[in-house]
């Protein structure tokens, strides 16, 4: 009797063993795979010769813990913010970042001027050069 009970310790401390490692493992793995994005603002000119500095705002976003060291770049166009790569629907279903990270690439995602959360100069000021300019 004295032997199986010593026998069923040593099993369950045996189990332990492994099982802890394991729990800690899960741990690590769901904390590197969690999307990642950090919000910048970012000052900048329409030209080399423009006087005023507007603030461009753009996320950084990567998976895990570690910002991979390659980077996109995503721009939308015309009169589309930072949603239109990052579309806020069923959970990212549509999301261009989502993938891309998922990938192993970072992405940093902007609002041009004009639109989404970075400033907004005049309309006259917005020409494809100023605009092309900050990028």
């Amino acid at each position: 009797m004295r032997s199986n009970l010593t026998f069923l310790k040593s099993l369950i401390f045996f189990l332990f063993l492994l099982i802890i490692p394991f729990c800690f493992s899960i741990k690590i793995f769901a904390a590197t795979n969690t999307k990642t994005c950090h919000q910048y603002t970012i000052p900048v000119k329409l030209s080399s010769s423009d006087t005023n500095t507007y603030n461009m705002v753009g996320w950084l976003c990567y998976l895990g813990i570690k910002s991979p060291s390659t980077v996109e770049l995503l721009v939308p166009g015309a009169t589309y913010d930072h949603n239109y790569w990052d579309f806020p629907y069923n959970n990212g279903q549509y999301s261009y970042v989502n993938e891309t990270i998922s990938s192993g690439i970072a992405t940093f995602n902007v609002d041009r001027l004009g639109t989404g959360l970075s400033d907004h100069p005049t309309p006259e000021l917005l020409t494809v050069q100023s605009e092309a300019y900050p990028i």
